[in-house]
């Protein structure tokens, strides 16, 4: 921590320095005030101040020298040598002078506060938002430390500078330095809390002080007393005292020293303070003067600055503002207030609600019968009180003497755990509001009440008192890993024999499955088993409650490191961030795999780890605590061991489990009796009922005899218990509203079906169902949904069983597949409005948001980390705040994406970890999260920066709502990092915060491959180069007459035509992000282009659409990257404005669809512009023929450009429907339409016949007529066989290295035997790999190496043009990953030894891809 200080205090000497001599030398002020600003940015650069905030040794004198010289020519001043080693000399004297001027270490914060403010004064406005970040951050980690840790600051400080003897001219002209360089010490006022010396105090044996007396000694003359108006000036500026008049006046900007006092003070009313004696409790406190009251602290007997969020007296702050200055997340360290716990004992503040006048704070005992006279004098007029938050008991006289109380106000008081509120309620006829909102270990009242207000409250405990019942329901979560039992565990509990079946793998829970158990008349449980796989923990927190009992099950198995303890660790914090305080019972199955001896050690392991996590851990920095509210754990975290196939140790866990629930405090938890029916009535309709509109429910309300004024209160208290779930703000709202607004879905089981439907971590049966169907369109937009998380209105009817739509799909599951039947056993949306309603249930959830034809569900998404370290200093993103938490819960970010997303209709981009959104007025912004490591202490980061000051603030404002979700969740900061005010304008129509990376050029290589090599998986495939066929390509162009020659193929000899070879393209799918190529980074961030397309909605191409760069993010820029540059049109539509209306929009949407079969996209212009660039860069062209066409100039040059350039050409002759052009020639074909005469056609109607004659070497395609075309898929006009063989025809011309095809269900591809020494030495050779299992290679080689493109390794080798080392798989190479690899690879090499088997083709491995 040392060596901020020594940055910012040798630079705020600099800054004096620098500033004494720019005002000396008479420089202008405009140039003065430039270098000084210039050199402070500099300073105080967020990056460098993050930088040197990281633990660290302090620097050497020479490297600090380093520094300052960098930042001394920072702006247009030049320094010599010379005059940088003396300012160097003199800023380093300066500090060290100071230090030693200091009476007590902890005057070295005020030093640098000093330094701080003043430099402030020397800078113009734009910077002081810089320079006051600067302060927030130092006071944040500084304002905290205790004596010891400055008197180590100071001790290595003076230790680091002992050596620096330097004589400085103005410090021996005043006195402060001897001749021989050493300082002199000023003795005089002494530092607070200390006394003249001489000054002896007597004691009793209680340690009461009751003597004091004064011995003469030679310093009692010389110390004075520390006065309590005396300000520390060590660290003020020393070079602007002489002429400080004359210079105030002609530099006003320059502060003396009564202007930066009175500066510093508007900046922070919290600033001066003095030591006092407080007149209530005779205490030696700290005074601090503010613009609106007087408050008191004493910190741990030493005076230092403080702020009212960071350990003030909780007493004093209760009784300077208890409404505006208690949040609920604030905490009371009594042990850092020491006036706290004599007041505890004795007395405290109660504030006093008095009619016509403010509330009065006066002194009262807590555990006296009586009130204190000071309150009695109120009686009369006395109508409530306000409870000190760290109350623990309501004292009695507030309800055996004031029974014309009103109003009792408690929020926030987080150690009451019981009120008497049969006596409240009897003593106070007149209560009417009982705040009890942020009472964590209060639980009666319910939460679920007091969170509706203080009258709601009270209407609710009226009515239990009038006619309560006792609710016999209670819950069971089941939470764990997957495959760890907890289905068997759910079998064991409801059998009477106590043992459960196998459960094959293929049957793991998906989502959450739904049970009952009743182990007792008197007891009832619900019990939710949680599927363990990472995706479902997004949803896994919509349907926690606080009535229950968490089972934590776990396996007993060989766990490799800590990574029981991680499993463990990670589950508890999910949990205790949505359910502060949960009931835990730790279940360990499969006892019988592990010897004894494991077992007790895993089992301990366990315990270790529950008992440390949940120990209570002070704030950090001032940071708000964690919550007060530990879970419940049984046994301290022993394990109950089970096995569920033998039934061992099942009874014992179900009798724990009951006295477990008997001791919570809902077990039989008192509500009204009319809310009970309706609980009961509830459920029994939940069973046969999804959900009721909003009319009928308040009918049931109705006949269950609840008052109309109480529904509200019971429908939210429903709504958080999870009996019901209702998303609407009003309960008046008519049926025919919006369908989340006046809905209430009664049934747990079908809204868990629903949740099931959207996020599931298998969709394969729906991929194979396309592909055997052959449906390319929906095969794209489920590849859409995995890749973007973006679910097309088409693909939703296959979610959930079932539709007409998606009927022959669920036929087809639930007969071929047995897991099918009993996942989905009934249909779960059976028409319209179910399937409004489910959609409706999402959007309550926010799991959802609509982004026109596609809805935007960023929990599909499989998990992911952020692929490298984010830089916060973004040139687009002025705009930026750094949140931190202990662990950021499942499923907050996805919240956050889809509550942003809903506020601003936008364009968006989503992972699971990032998130960019771009707004239809330009404006721009981004979300990501990361984990951070350090220490050995894990925390979560959240980064929300934007280019709109305005959007900063809706994403802050969504995230507190997030966080009150989850309430257990620990923010440890938030940083402001945004830099000064730019707002920036968009100057034209294009997203002012996407880096337009210009055209990237033709993607396509000379080489082209055979493609009968190709289709027959030939190793020794022949690449032809098309350079060396140009020539005669030219000889045909000249003849078009002439016969098509053909090329034969050396490897397979099969014949190719030379046309089809020439217009062949080979185009690699992995692209370099062109702004880091443009950058000259040598580690360029790769795209997939083909994920690239996919984020892309073929029937409104939306060129603002765009993907993130991580390497461009990880340099400080946004990041933002057109889609079109990274995967440019591919293929030409020329001729759009040459035909029909009609004929236009059929071609249209036939190429919609086209682009989703071929995956190629088109680029289609229809104002008849000319545009020879994007004609350039593209490997095909469509030809619109038709005889207004072939007269067209503009699309003659068209056609003779595609064809002098080697293009493929693909003619389609369209319809003649009496349409004419402005000469009068039709705008459809009116020749014949055979190969063999349609080019003549051509030239007789374009009177050309160099140019048309060429049409002869190409197969024209014929559009039908209007009255011909079907309607297609999605209603869109065009007819499908046209659209196959187009889409076929293009397919067939162009080769994608590294594509990834969703058109196959399990690729086969493998690596062939011969490549497993180059791929050894590829990474490193034997050495390397020594010793390593399969997975430490995957972990620490192959996921790396695949990490930028996130290909397969065959799919990385193929777009590296390796492709004879891929090939079909005749092998599956099967072995456990702890193996070591090298042992691997000679066995595979030793089974193929003979020289012959290597011929069969790749040998696959289930590590290899």
């Amino acid at each position: 921590l040392t060596l901020p200080l020594v940055i910012i205090n040798l630079g705020g000497e600099m800054a004096y320095i620098l500033d004494q001599r720019l005002h000396s030398q008479s420089i202008e002020k405009e140039k003065s005030s430039k270098v000084m600003t210039d050199i402070i940015q500099s300073l105080l650069n967020p990056g460098d101040i993050d930088r040197y905030f990281k633990p660290q040794e302090i620097y050497s004198m020479s490297k600090l020298r380093a520094v300052f010289d960098k930042l001394a020519h920072c702006s247009t001043m030049r320094l010599n040598t010379s005059s940088m080693d003396k300012l160097f000399d003199l800023m380093v004297i300066g500090f060290k002078y100071q230090i030693m001027q200091c009476r007590t270490a902890n005057e070295l914060f005020n030093v640098t506060l000093n330094h701080l403010v003043s430099i402030r004064g020397l800078v113009d406005p734009g910077t002081h938002a810089r320079v006051d970040t600067a302060i927030e951050r130092f006071e944040s980690v500084y304002g905290g430390l205790r004596v010891g840790s400055w008197n180590l600051i100071r001790q290595t400080l003076l230790h680091n500078f002992q050596d620096k003897r330097i004589k400085a001219s103005i410090f021996l002209s005043e006195g402060k330095q001897n001749s021989d360089s050493s300082m002199v010490v000023d003795i005089g006022p002494l530092g607070p809390g200390f006394r003249v010396p001489g000054c002896v105090r007597f004691f009793s044996r209680e340690g009461r002080e009751v003597q004091v007396e004064h011995v003469r000694l030679p310093l009692s003359s010389v110390c004075t007393p520390h006065s309590p108006d005396e300000f520390i000036r060590v660290g003020l500026n020393l070079y602007s005292r002489e002429g400080a008049a004359a210079s105030s006046a002609a530099n006003p900007s320059r502060p003396t020293t009564a202007e930066a006092d009175e500066a510093r003070h508007a900046r922070d009313p919290f600033t001066f303070f003095e030591e006092v004696s407080c007149d209530t409790c005779g205490e030696r406190v700290c005074k601090i003067y503010s613009e609106d009251a007087d408050h008191c602290s004493r910190l741990d007997g030493t005076l230092r600055r403080t702020r009212l969020n960071h350990r003030i007296c909780c007493q004093c702050l209760t009784r300077h503002n208890c409404t505006t200055k208690f949040g609920f997340s604030f905490r009371f360290s009594l042990d850092a207030c020491q006036q706290c716990l004599v007041r505890d004992k004795q007395w405290i503040w109660v504030g006093c609600m008095i009619e016509h006048e403010d509330e009065k704070w006066l002194k009262a005992c807590p555990t006296s019968e009586e009130a204190p006279a000071a309150i009695l004098e109120y009686q009369a007029s006395l109508v409530g009180f306000v409870m000190p938050k760290h109350i623990e008991k309501l004292p009695s006289w507030v309800y055996n003497q004031f029974f014309g109380l009103e109003v009792l106000d408690f929020s926030g008081c987080q150690e009451i755990e019981r009120l008497p509120l049969q006596d409240m309620l009897k003593k106070l006829p007149r209560l009417s509001k009982l705040e009890l909102t942020g009472c964590s270990r209060l639980w009666s009242p319910p939460h679920e009440i007091c969170a509706q207000g203080g009258e709601a409250t009270v209407r609710f405990l009226r009515s239990v008192n009038k006619s309560g019942s006792f609710s016999s329901t209670l819950n069971i979560f089941l939470i764990g890993d997957g495959e760890s039992g907890k289905t068997s565990v759910v079998k064991a509990l409801n059998s009477d024999e106590g043992r459960a079946d196998y459960i094959r793998t293929d049957h793991r829970t998906v989502g959450v499955d739904v049970t009952t158990w009743q182990p007792n008349p008197n007891m009832n449980f619900k019990i939710y088993d949680l599927a363990g796989q990472e995706i479902y923990s997004k949803t896994h927190q919509l349907v926690f409650l606080r009535r229950a009992v968490y089972l934590f099950v776990w396996r007993a198995r060989v766990w490799q490191g800590r990574q029981l303890s991680a499993c463990v660790l990670t589950w508890l914090n999910a949990l205790n961030n949505r359910i502060p305080g949960a009931y835990l019972v730790f279940v360990v199955t499969h006892i019988d795999q592990v010897d004894s001896g494991l077992l007790d050690a895993l089992c301990g392991e366990v315990k270790d780890t529950v008992e440390q996590w949940n120990e209570p851990k002070p704030a950090a920095n001032g940071a708000p605590a964690a919550s007060t509210l530990r879970p419940k754990i049984l046994g301290q975290g022993e394990s109950v061991r089970v096995n569920c196939l033998s039934g061992d140790g099942i009874q014992r866990l179900k009798e724990s489990i009951v006295a477990f629930a008997e001791s919570m405090p809902w077990y039989r938890e008192p509500i009204p009796f009319s809310w009970m029916k309706l609980q009961t009535t509830l459920e029994r309709f939940g069973k046969f009922i999804k959900f009721l509109p909003l009319s009928k429910y308040k009918n049931l309300v109705d006949d269950c005899g609840v008052e109309r004024e109480m529904l509200k209160s019971a429908t939210s208290f429903f709504h958080d218990t999870g009996v019901i779930r209702f998303f609407g703000h009003d309960l008046d709202c008519p049926d025919s509203s919006d369908a989340l607004a006046s809905t209430v879905y009664t049934s747990t089981v079908w809204i868990i079906d629903v949740l099931k439907g959207i996020i599931c971590h298998d969709r394969q049966c729906l991929m194979d169902y396309f592909i055997k169907n052959q449906d390319r369109v929906m095969i794209r937009h489920l590849s859409q949904m995995n890749v973007t998380g973006k679910v097309n209105r088409r693909l939703i009817p296959f979610l959930w069983p079932s539709q007409p739509a998606s009927k022959p799909f669920w036929d087809h599951f639930r007969s071929s597949d047995r897991r099918g039947r009993d996942l989905w056993p009934e249909d779960i949306v059976s028409g319209p409005g179910d399937l409004d309603s489910a959609i409706a249930l999402l959007e309550g959830f926010d799991l959802l948001v609509w982004q026109g034809d596609s809805c935007l569900v960023p929990g599909v998404l499989m998990p992911t980390k952020f692929p490298m370290n984010p830089a916060l200093d973004a040139d687009g993103c002025p705009c930026c705040t750094h949140f931190e938490y202990a662990m950021l819960p499942p499923g907050a970010f996805e919240r956050l994406v889809t509550s942003i997303a809903k506020r601003n209709p936008c364009y968006t981009e989503c992972k699971s970890f990032h998130a960019s959104f771009h707004l239809e007025d330009g404006r721009f912004c981004q979300a990501f999260t990361y984990r951070n490591s350090s220490g050995g202490v894990q925390s979560d980061s959240l980064i929300i920066r934007s280019d709109s000051r305005e959007i900063l603030q809706e994403a802050e404002q969504v995230l507190q709502k997030i966080e009150g979700f989850f309430e257990g969740i620990t923010r440890l900061s938030r940083t402001d990092r945004s830099k000064e005010s730019r707002d920036k304008k968009p100057s034209s129509s294009q997203p002012n915060n996407i880096l337009w990376a210009g055209d990237v050029g033709k993607q396509s290589s000379n080489e082209v491959d055979c493609s009968h090599c190709i289709r027959t998986q030939r190793t020794d495939r022949h690449a032809f180069q098309k350079s060396k066929l140009v020539s005669q390509w030219c000889e045909l162009l000249a003849e078009p007459g002439k016969e098509v020659p053909s090329v034969k193929c050396p490897a397979c000899e099969w014949e190719h035509r030379l046309l089809d070879i020439l217009t062949t393209c080979r185009i690699p799918e992995l692209r370099p992000c062109p702004c880091c190529k443009g950058a000259g980074h040598e580690n360029r961030f790769s795209f997939n282009a083909g994920e690239c397309r996919l984020q892309l909605d073929y029937e409104r191409m939306n060129q603002a659409a765009a993907v993130t760069c991580f390497g461009c993010m990880a340099a400080g820029r946004p990041g933002q990257i057109r889609i079109a540059d990274i995967a440019p049109e591919e293929a030409f539509v020329s001729g759009l404005c040459s035909v029909e209306v009609s004929a236009r929009e059929a071609v249209m949407s036939a190429l919609v669809l086209v682009e989703q079969f071929s995956d190629v996209l088109f680029f289609k212009r229809e104002d008849g512009v000319r545009n020879p660039g994007k004609l350039r860069n593209t490997f095909a062209v469509v030809v619109l023929l038709s005889d207004a066409y072939l007269r067209s100039s503009l699309c003659k040059e068209e056609f003779l450009a595609a064809v002098r350039s080697g293009q493929l050409i693909i003619p389609i002759l369209m319809p003649d429907e009496g349409g004419r052009g402005p000469g009068g020639d039709s705008l459809g074909w009116t020749g014949p339409r055979t190969k063999e005469e349609y080019w003549q056609h051509a030239v007789d109607a374009g009177g050309d016949e160099t140019a048309w004659t060429v049409l002869q070497l190409y197969e024209p395609y014929v559009l039908p007529p209007s009255g011909a075309r079907a309607e297609g898929e999605g209603g869109q006009a065009a007819d499908r066989a046209f659209v196959e063989l187009l889409a076929a025809k293009l397919e067939s011309h162009i080769q994608r290295p590294g594509k990834i095809s969703v058109f196959e269900s399990m690729t086969t591809r493998g690596i062939r035997l011969s490549y497993l020494d180059r791929f050894v030495e590829r990474f490193g050779g034997r050495e390397a790999m020594a010793g390593l299992s399969t997975a430490q290679v995957v972990q620490r080689f192959i996921s790396p190496a695949t990490e930028a493109s996130r290909l397969s390794f065959c799919d990385l080798l193929l777009s590296e043009g390796q492709d004879r080392w891929v090939a079909q798989s005749d092998w599956f190479f099967s072995h456990s990953w702890s193996y070591r690899f090298l042992d691997v690879v000679d066995a595979a090499k030793s089974f193929f030894a003979p020289p012959a088997r290597e011929e069969g083709g790749g040998s696959g491995g289930d590590g290899s891809g």
